[in-house]
Protein backbone atom coordinates (compact mmCIF):
# COMPACT_ATOMS: atom_id res chain seq x y z
CA UNK A 1 0.00 0.00 0.00
CA UNK A 2 1.47 3.66 -0.99
CA UNK A 3 1.58 6.86 1.56
CA UNK A 4 0.16 9.66 0.12
CA UNK A 5 -0.19 12.79 1.93
CA UNK A 6 -0.50 17.07 0.92
CA UNK A 7 0.35 18.73 4.45
CA UNK A 8 1.08 22.20 4.90
CA UNK A 9 3.19 23.57 7.35
CA UNK A 10 6.30 21.68 9.26
CA UNK A 11 7.73 18.44 9.24
CA UNK A 12 7.75 14.90 6.81
CA UNK A 13 9.34 11.85 8.31
CA UNK A 14 8.71 8.59 6.65
CA UNK A 15 11.52 6.27 6.79
CA UNK A 16 11.91 2.96 6.47
CA UNK A 17 8.76 1.51 4.49
CA UNK A 18 9.47 -1.98 2.86
CA UNK A 19 7.16 -1.83 -0.12
CA UNK A 20 5.42 0.56 -1.42
CA UNK A 21 5.33 4.37 -3.00
CA UNK A 22 5.52 7.40 -1.08
CA UNK A 23 3.85 10.91 -2.78
CA UNK A 24 3.68 13.89 -1.21
CA UNK A 25 2.01 15.70 -3.86
CA UNK A 26 1.33 19.54 -1.90
CA UNK A 27 2.35 21.28 0.96
CA UNK A 28 5.15 23.94 2.28
CA UNK A 29 7.48 21.76 4.17
CA UNK A 30 10.69 22.84 6.21
CA UNK A 31 11.97 19.49 6.87
CA UNK A 32 11.43 16.13 4.84
CA UNK A 33 13.02 12.81 5.10
CA UNK A 34 11.78 10.05 2.96
CA UNK A 35 12.96 6.55 2.83
CA UNK A 36 11.91 3.25 0.75
CA UNK A 37 13.38 0.22 0.44
CA UNK A 38 11.22 -0.79 -2.52
CA UNK A 39 9.22 1.63 -4.13
CA UNK A 40 9.08 5.38 -5.53
CA UNK A 41 9.32 8.55 -3.87
CA UNK A 42 7.46 11.50 -4.88
CA UNK A 43 7.66 15.07 -3.81
CA UNK A 44 5.81 17.55 -6.02
CA UNK A 45 5.96 20.37 -3.22
CA UNK A 46 7.72 23.55 -1.46
CA UNK A 47 10.72 23.40 0.64
CA UNK A 48 10.65 26.57 2.33
CA UNK A 49 13.95 28.43 2.74
CA UNK A 50 16.74 26.80 4.42
CA UNK A 51 14.59 23.78 4.42
CA UNK A 52 15.93 20.39 4.57
CA UNK A 53 15.00 17.37 2.51
CA UNK A 54 16.38 13.74 2.60
CA UNK A 55 15.13 10.87 0.10
CA UNK A 56 16.59 7.42 -0.05
CA UNK A 57 15.88 4.34 -1.78
CA UNK A 58 17.39 1.08 -2.56
CA UNK A 59 15.26 -0.20 -5.50
CA UNK A 60 13.26 3.20 -6.81
CA UNK A 61 13.01 6.12 -8.23
CA UNK A 62 13.17 9.35 -6.76
CA UNK A 63 10.47 12.35 -8.31
CA UNK A 64 11.09 15.58 -6.77
CA UNK A 65 9.31 18.83 -8.43
CA UNK A 66 9.99 21.51 -6.59
CA UNK A 67 7.38 24.35 -6.17
CA UNK A 68 8.48 28.07 -5.36
CA UNK A 69 11.63 29.62 -5.00
CA UNK A 70 14.25 26.90 -4.45
CA UNK A 71 17.90 27.83 -2.45
CA UNK A 72 19.54 24.97 -1.47
CA UNK A 73 22.96 22.92 -1.46
CA UNK A 74 21.61 19.99 -4.05
CA UNK A 75 23.81 16.56 -3.23
CA UNK A 76 22.43 13.38 -5.49
CA UNK A 77 23.87 10.07 -6.03
CA UNK A 78 22.76 6.64 -7.39
CA UNK A 79 24.37 3.27 -8.06
CA UNK A 80 22.40 2.13 -10.82
CA UNK A 81 20.20 5.28 -12.43
CA UNK A 82 20.76 8.11 -14.27
CA UNK A 83 19.98 11.71 -12.93
CA UNK A 84 17.60 14.13 -14.69
CA UNK A 85 18.36 17.33 -13.43
CA UNK A 86 15.91 20.81 -14.86
CA UNK A 87 17.91 23.08 -13.15
CA UNK A 88 20.97 23.25 -15.17
CA UNK A 89 23.93 21.01 -14.06
CA UNK A 90 24.87 17.20 -15.97
CA UNK A 91 25.63 14.67 -13.99
CA UNK A 92 29.14 12.87 -13.81
CA UNK A 93 29.79 9.34 -14.02
CA UNK A 94 31.13 7.84 -10.55
CA UNK A 95 33.42 5.77 -11.85
CA UNK A 96 34.99 5.01 -15.57
CA UNK A 97 33.88 0.97 -14.85
CA UNK A 98 31.15 1.26 -12.65
CA UNK A 99 27.62 2.29 -13.51
CA UNK A 100 26.61 5.19 -10.67
CA UNK A 101 26.66 8.81 -11.23
CA UNK A 102 26.90 11.92 -9.13
CA UNK A 103 25.78 15.97 -9.09
CA UNK A 104 26.57 18.38 -6.66
CA UNK A 105 25.09 21.84 -6.95
CA UNK A 106 23.94 25.09 -5.79
CA UNK A 107 20.68 26.60 -5.99
CA UNK A 108 19.63 30.05 -5.37
CA UNK A 109 21.76 31.55 -2.43
CA UNK A 110 22.33 27.79 -0.93
CA UNK A 111 20.39 28.11 2.37
CA UNK A 112 18.25 24.74 2.27
CA UNK A 113 19.82 21.37 1.91
CA UNK A 114 18.83 18.39 -0.69
CA UNK A 115 20.26 15.18 -0.12
CA UNK A 116 18.99 12.51 -2.51
CA UNK A 117 20.23 8.53 -2.69
CA UNK A 118 19.44 5.56 -4.80
CA UNK A 119 21.12 2.05 -5.31
CA UNK A 120 18.17 0.87 -7.80
CA UNK A 121 16.65 3.61 -9.68
CA UNK A 122 16.54 7.34 -11.10
CA UNK A 123 16.19 10.51 -10.17
CA UNK A 124 14.04 13.35 -11.60
CA UNK A 125 14.61 16.89 -10.10
CA UNK A 126 12.75 19.71 -11.42
CA UNK A 127 10.60 23.06 -11.01
CA UNK A 128 7.19 22.60 -10.64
Amino acid sequence: RDARSSLVGSEMCIRDRVSGDIVIDEGSFSRVDLGAVNGELVFHAELRKDGRLAAETVNGDVDLELAGDVSARIDISTFNGRIRNCFGPEAKRTSKYAPGWSLNFTEGGGNGRIDISTMNGGVNLCRD
